[in-house]
């Protein structure tokens, strides 16, 4: 996970795999990536090692929020659920900002608390190219 700091460069790349998007994420020197598809339940499906979470899309006044549905730890093809007080939660959302998208994101776990929240806005341009 990226250190603590305010104003780090970032930057974001995304690109297709295995039926999905691979999202790669850098925040100052440190990376973060995370695969996502749509899952056969209509929910978007985001994986990093062996945890994938289960993440409910809502539009609510002009932003697209993304809510904690659930999680399962991935061995091969089998996905063992994750029990909801044990399970990392992911929410945010991201909106319209003229040319640019507002992204707003926090992971927290269980036995953890916080483990990472980052918000800024992005190019749509250069997030497109």
């Amino acid at each position: 996970m990226p250190r603590e700091g305010e104003r780090i460069p970032t930057q974001l790349a995304v690109t297709t795999a295995r039926g999905g998007e691979r999202w790669d994420r850098r925040f100052g020197d440190e990376g973060f990536v995370t695969e996502q598809d749509a899952g056969d339940d209509g929910r978007l499906h985001e994986r990093f090692g062996r945890v994938e979470l289960r993440l409910d899309l809502r539009a609510a006044g002009g932003t697209l929020r993304f809510e904690p549905a659930g999680a399962v730890f991935r061995v091969g093809r089998h996905a063992v659920p994750i029990p909801g007080w044990l399970a990392p939660r992911v929410s945010g959302g991201v909106s319209a900002e003229g040319d640019r998208a507002r992204v707003e994101v926090e992971v927290r776990a269980p036995l953890v608390g916080l483990v990472v929240r980052y918000s800024g806005s992005i190019a749509l341009s250069e997030a497109l190219a």
